[in-house]
């Protein structure tokens, strides 16, 4: 089953071909997840680097995804890419902050 976001198409977060790729890779997510995630990218991020964002985002669900793997792919892979998510955008704030 696709997932609706029902988003504004004018919102600028969303019209990336990174976000594209994201949301076509982490359909196992909620909408409510993506939203919190483009909150985040919001209120952390100017709008030329939403974009590289979403890239952060994504190799955060490709690492959640693995360790899921690894883990032998028991329980819910939603939390492993979650995890992976958040730890990636964060890594790219405290980048964006210069503080790396």
């Amino acid at each position: 089953m696709k997932r609706t976001l029902g988003f504004q198409a004018e919102d600028l977060i969303f019209k990336s071909e990174e976000f594209n790729i994201f949301n076509e890779f982490t359909t196992e997510l909620t909408a409510t997840k993506i939203f919190e995630y483009a909150n985040e990218i919001k209120n952390n991020c100017s709008e030329d680097q939403y974009a590289t964002a979403w890239t952060y985002a994504l190799k955060g669900a490709r690492a959640g995804l693995d360790n899921w793997e690894e883990d032998g792919a028991l329980g819910g892979i939603e939390d492993y890419m979650d995890d992976g998510i958040i730890t990636e955008l964060y890594d790219f704030f405290f980048i964006c902050n210069g503080a790396a």
